[in-house]
C-alpha cells in the first residue's frame, strides 16, 4: 500500500500533464518544420527538372528553327493549323 508521502498530489498530475503536453506541442512543431523543409527541397527540385526541361525544349525549338523547317512540316502544319473564321 502506498505511503502518503509516495503518492502523488492533484497539483503534481497537473504540472506532469502540463509537462507532457508542452513537449508534446515540441514534438509537433519540430515535425511540421522538417516537413516544411521536405515541400521546400521538392519544390526546389521540381522547379530544377522543370527549368532543365523548359532549356531542353527550348534549344531543340531554337534548333529546329535555324535548320528552318521541312516542306513535309510546313505542308502538315498549314493543313492543320488553318482556322475559320464564321
Amino acid at each position: 500500500m502506498p505511503t502518503p508521502e509516495s503518492s502523488f498530489a492533484p497539483q503534481d498530475n497537473i504540472a506532469l500533464e502540463n509537462e507532457v503536453s508542452e513537449r508534446e506541442a515540441c514534438l509537433i512543431a519540430e515535425a511540421e518544420e522538417r516537413f516544411m523543409k521536405l515541400i521546400e527541397i521538392r519544390e526546389a527540385k521540381f522547379m530544377d527538372m522543370m527549368d532543365a526541361r523548359e532549356k531542353k525544349h527550348r534549344a531543340l525549338f531554337n534548333e529546329c528553327m535555324a535548320k528552318g523547317m521541312s516542306n513535309k512540316y510546313k505542308a502538315f502544319h498549314s493543313k492543320h493549323s488553318k482556322v475559320t473564321i464564321l
